[in-house]
């Protein structure tokens, strides 16, 4: 299910960076991608 998030930035900016915070290991990766959302917004 979650392979697609990693497949495409805009499937991460607006479905799947709330899954990265179940693992709080990904939560500085969570962090960068949603920095790269905001660049892109």
């Amino acid at each position: 299910m979650m392979q697609f998030c990693y497949d495409d930035l805009d499937q991460w900016c607006h479905h799947c960076v709330h899954f990265v915070f179940v693992d709080e290991g990904l939560i500085a990766f969570s962090s960068f991608v949603l920095h790269l959302c905001a660049i892109k917004a």
